[in-house]
This record gives structure tokens, C-alpha cells and sequence, in this order.
């Protein structure tokens, strides 16, 4: 015991060396830029009170020149910044962060992966055609039933929203984009044409060490031919699914490694050929399948905004709030959702990041705080880099913490991802 004691203690010092050593360093690097360039930015969130005056005096006194703060004309006038970070955060009506933290993703249907291993959709069968023009994937040529013409694409999805003021479970709806040829003189509006599911695909690790993958389905149904729109014409059609509440999300999943086993298995759906699966099976009738593309959305936020009833007004509000405080050239950045750790907070992130460098002719942006996975890989694809190809954003503020506990990957591989 005393032994162990003695190298715990061995191992905290050397632990404070290295600490002390990468802030020496930090500071060496942090003097050379300023005194290269005086516009680096230093700065801070300050999720204080905005309605009191006195919070920004400390703030002033500090120096900094950027700052993450509620965004109105006070806190804009108190806040003594080249550099101001607007996080409007308090409600729905804050459109800009509330339509930031809704969630899309779109995949064509043609669009074949070449491995189960990086997220993507797949083909049992089938092939890939144009149904008017559009690019799409068909059952043509094809005369029993197929299980599985498309599946994928095997990805994480959060299961509540992360919101202050909303943190209920997400409902999700996934929208196939599908036709059929309905010249065919022996097609019944009953004929049963397919079954679409939604299947979750998760790695079980259990307290001896064991584990074992499980495929649960969600949510399916099956699709008639009276479902699909008259000649040809493609036309969408919904199902919609929930994650049952024995699958949590772990704040702490992507910054540090699983706690000791406490009895309980450990669910991991951020692995190769795991996660959320959408799948088409034709039941092989007198009909050719279409399938163009499959979108998902959650219900609340991203699916108000796409409906049509919505859609135009919901536009305007987001390029209005956008425009808000023109004569304030310090106001440089709205902030976005927070830490996003799902490729679907990638689209709405780059829809509303494009709204508003519209309403500002590019003088504001959207920004956010991007914690890179730990893992770098989530679901076998590099997530920084799909991060920056899908969302574009003007400039990179990245959040990576050098101190870790030890990891693998360890953390000079991880720097090096950042550095690509």
C-alpha cells in the first residue's frame, strides 16, 4: 500500500510538470502571436446576468477583446470588445440558436458506400436508374422479394435535445422519397409494394467482457401502392420513430472513457456499422420501386421549419433576427449550437449560417464552440472533417483540451487531426 501510495504520488508530480510545462509553452506561443498580432482573439464566455451593468465591469477590467455573451443593445453597449460572440439562448424566439440546434440530414438513395464500416447508405439489390430525369436507385430487373434493397446509413443520433429550455426526448421523422410505375395495368391501390423500417444497430459490452450486436427496430410499416402519388411522380412518405428512454445520452461520452463497469452493460452506437439504419424491403410485386433520396428531421424544430406552412415565415424571422443591430460593428459572430456531436446538427448549422450572411451581406456569420470527438472517428468516418466539408463555417473554434487523461487515441494523435 505505502508503494502505491509513493508512485501515486510520483505520477501526480510528474502530472504537474507536465501541466506546468505545456502552459509555459501556451504562454511562450500566446506572447509571440500577440506581439505578431495584436487582433488574436482572448476572450471568455460570460453567461452572467445581462440585465445588471456591474457583471461587465470585471469583464472590461480583464482586457479582453471577444467575448460569448447574450447579444441585445445593453450587453452589446456594456461589453467593451473588438470581438462580440452573440449566444442568444433563451427561448424558441432566439431563432438563430433554435433552428441551430434542430436536426437534418439528407441521403441519395444512388448514392452507394463502399463499406459498412464508414456511414452511408448500401444496396442489397436493385440498381441504380432515372425515374423523370432524377437520379435514383429502382428495383428494376429484380422479380422476388429483396429484404433489403437500401440500408444504412449506421450513424449517431442524439437522443434529447440539448436546449435550456428543452431537453425532452426527440422525435424523429425519416421521409422516403419514393415512386412507382403505375403503367402497370394488373396494379392493385392494395398491392402491398414495400416495408420501410427504421432499425437501431448498437454494440452491447457486458461486465465479464463479453459483447454482442444488437439490432432493434424502432419503427416500420408497410407501403401500398394507393400510398404513392399518380403517374410516376415521386412523393414522400413518412415514418416516424423515438429512441425507447432505456437509451440515454452520456454528456460525458465524447470527452472522457466509459466509468468503471458497474454491473450494468454499456450500449456504444458511435462504432463502425452501428447506430441508426434505415432500411427499404420490396415485397417483390407487380410494380417497379423508385427511392430518390431518405431525409430525417426531428419533429420540433427542423420539421416546423420544412413544413411548407411554416417554411417562408420561419426564413424571414431567422434573416430579420439576423440583421438585428446593424450599426454594431463589434457584434461579428451569432453562436450556434453548442459542442454539436451528431452529423445531423451539420445541415441546419449550414442553412442558418447561410441566412445569415445573406440578410448581412456577409458581415456576420454563425459560429460555435466544436469539440472534436475523442475518438476522433465516430462511426468510421474522421468527424472534424465532416464537421468543416458540411457545415463550411468562416472560421474554426475549436475546443480541445491538451490535458486528458490517457486515451487512445493518444493525445499526439489527436493533435494531429486537429492540425489537418
Amino acid at each position: 500500500m505505502k508503494e502505491n501510495i509513493q508512485a501515486n504520488k510520483s505520477v501526480f508530480r510528474f502530472n504537474q510538470l507536465v501541466v506546468l510545462l505545456v502552459l509555459s509553452v501556451l504562454l511562450l506561443i500566446q506572447s509571440n502571436v500577440l506581439a505578431q498580432t495584436p487582433e488574436f482573439p482572448i476572450g471568455t464566455f460570460h453567461r452572467m446576468e445581462k440585465s445588471i451593468q456591474g457583471n461587465f465591469t470585471k469583464l472590461n477590467e480583464f482586457g479582453f477583446n471577444s467575448v460569448i455573451q447574450y447579444g441585445n443593445a445593453n450587453t452589446l453597449d456594456w461589453a467593451n470588445v473588438d470581438n462580440f460572440l452573440a449566444e442568444n439562448a433563451d427561448n424558441s424566439s432566439d431563432v438563430i440558436n433554435h433552428y441551430t440546434c434542430g436536426y437534418y440530414t439528407k441521403w441519395e438513395a444512388e448514392k452507394t458506400q463502399s463499406s459498412d464500416e464508414i456511414t452511408g447508405l448500401l444496396h442489397s439489390a436493385g440498381t441504380n436508374t432515372q425515374l423523370n430525369g432524377i437520379n435514383c436507385w429502382s428495383t428494376n430487373g429484380l422479380n422476388s422479394i429483396k429484404d433489403s434493397i437500401i440500408y444504412g446509413p449506421h450513424y449517431y443520433q442524439e437522443k434529447n435535445y440539448r436546449l435550456p429550455y428543452n431537453t425532452a426526448r426527440i422525435g424523429y421523422t425519416v421521409r422516403f422519397r419514393m415512386a412507382i410505375n403505375d403503367n402497370n395495368p394488373i396494379l392493385n391501390p392494395d398491392d402491398n409494394v414495400c416495408i420501410i423500417r427504421v432499425i437501431y444497430r448498437y454494440a452491447e459490452i457486458f461486465p465479464d467482457g463479453s459483447d454482442t450486436t444488437v439490432n432493434e427496430v424502432l419503427a416500420e410499416r408497410v407501403v401500398k401502392a394507393s400510398e404513392f402519388r399518380p403517374d410516376n411522380q415521386f412523393g414522400d412518405i413518412d415514418l416516424g420513430y423515438f429512441y425507447p428512454n432505456a437509451f440515454a445520452d452520456n454528456p460525458l461520452d465524447r470527452k472522457v472513457e466509459p466509468l468503471e463497469n458497474t454491473g450494468d452493460r454499456v450500449i456504444l452506437d458511435r462504432l463502425p456499422n452501428t447506430g441508426i439504419q434505415f432500411q427499404v424491403k420490396w415485397l417483390g410485386g407487380n410494380d417497379n420501386l423508385y427511392i430518390d433520396y431518405i431525409e430525417v428531421f426531428d419533429q420540433n424544430i427542423w420539421g416546423y421549419l420544412i413544413d411548407p406552412l411554416n417554411h417562408n415565415t420561419e426564413i424571414q424571422r431567422i434573416k430579420n433576427y439576423a440583421s438585428q443591430y446593424s450599426n454594431q460593428t463589434k457584434l461579428k459572430y451569432w453562436y450556434g449550437r453548442d459542442e454539436p456531436n451528431t452529423m445531423d446538427s451539420f445541415t441546419p448549422m449550414h442553412i442558418v449560417d447561410s441566412l445569415i450572411r445573406l440578410a448581412t451581406d456577409n458581415a456576420r456569420f454563425l459560429i460555435t464552440e466544436y469539440y472534436p470527438d475523442w475518438r476522433i472517428q465516430v462511426n468510421g468516418d474522421n468527424f472534424m472533417e465532416k464537421y468543416y466539408n458540411m457545415v463550411k463555417p468562416q472560421r474554426l473554434m475549436i475546443d480541445l483540451y491538451p490535458i486528458q487523461v490517457p486515451i487512445d487515441p493518444p493525445l499526439w494523435v489527436r493533435l494531429e487531426s486537429l492540425r489537418k
